[in-house]
């Protein structure tokens, strides 16, 4: 009877560490994505697009961009930012102006826009947030009134797109992808660790979080250029994102094929989305893909 008893006994240990490892096994299974996998968003064309009717009406003007594209043939809002890229060149040159982003080893870092386009010395400064914001605009505005081959109007168009410096214009200007917001509620929801790495201003990234505050209680975490004063797609900046946000894996979306190719080789998986129409269903099953 001893005997009986004592492998019964012995039975109900073994079920009961049975029973314990596949509880702790499916707890474990269940909370892996929210401990391991962090999913990291751009901002520009991922998570807000341009608000064109703003860009039109409150900061450039319809005039001034109606004679503006006559006058130059001109009627994509691409080739008029390669125009406006040229004229902040012309100004930096004048300045002598040379700020620059720097690789690890001291040689100068290429960001670009979401054309494929090199970004203006003065643009580079402005991601930084080292100087005002109202600061570089006088000093570029100064610079465009002084250059002796733009006519009075096309002056003027060149200084309303500068005001994309001024943080209050440039936030009034922005709108939430809602496709993303929706995407990024759905990630909250299922446990994901969510974050931002994105090249912006300091002064208008915290203009955005006043004014978007239930998009940005999403995410656990954030870094930007402007405050870290690191910019895509330096690996530094996706270091700094690692060391202050552990995880095990990380999946980034972008619309930059440079950026991404940075994450690939920090060890990232990365998805790109077109700029300013991410499709949350294809989105998401393509980051599901990927975990």
């Amino acid at each position: 009877m001893k005997i009986i008893k004592k492998l019964l006994f012995l039975v109900l240990i073994a079920l009961s560490s049975l029973f314990y490892a596949f509880i702790t096994s499916t707890q474990s299974h269940t909370l892996t994505p929210a401990q391991n996998t962090a999913i990291v968003f751009d901002l520009g064309g991922v998570l807000f697009d341009t608000d064109r009717s703003i860009v039109l009406n409150e900061q450039i003007g319809k005039y001034y961009t109606i004679r503006y594209a006559l006058l130059h043939i001109s009627f994509s809002s691409k080739t008029m930012k390669t125009r406006w890229f040229a004229v902040l060149e012309q100004v930096a040159k004048n300045n002598n102006h040379t700020y620059a982003f720097h690789n690890e080893d001291g040689t100068p870092l290429e960001v670009k826009d979401e054309h494929g386009s090199t970004i203006p010395s003065y643009m580079l400064e402005w991601m930084t947030g080292k100087r005002s914001n109202k600061e570089l605009f006088d000093e570029i505005v100064f610079g465009i009134q002084a250059l002796k081959d733009l006519s009075y109007s096309d002056k003027q168009f060149m200084i309303n797109l500068t005001k994309v410096f001024l943080p209050e214009l440039f936030v009034a200007s922005r709108k939430p992808i809602q496709q993303t917001v929706a995407l990024l509620k759905s990630l909250k929801k299922k446990g994901y660790p969510l974050y931002v790495l994105s090249n912006w201003d300091k002064e208008s990234f915290e203009k955005m979080l006043e004014t978007y505050p239930e998009i940005f209680k999403l995410f656990d975490g954030y870094i930007v250029s402007g405050i870290v004063h690191l910019a895509k797609p330096d690996p530094r900046i996706y270091k700094e994102l690692e060391r202050q946000f552990p995880h095990a894996e990380y999946i980034f979306i972008d619309d930059q094929k440079d950026n991404l190719a940075t994450a690939r080789e920090c060890g990232w998986n990365a998805l790109k989305v077109k700029y300013g129409a991410l499709q949350k269903k294809k989105t998401k099953q393509a980051i599901m893909a990927l975990l």
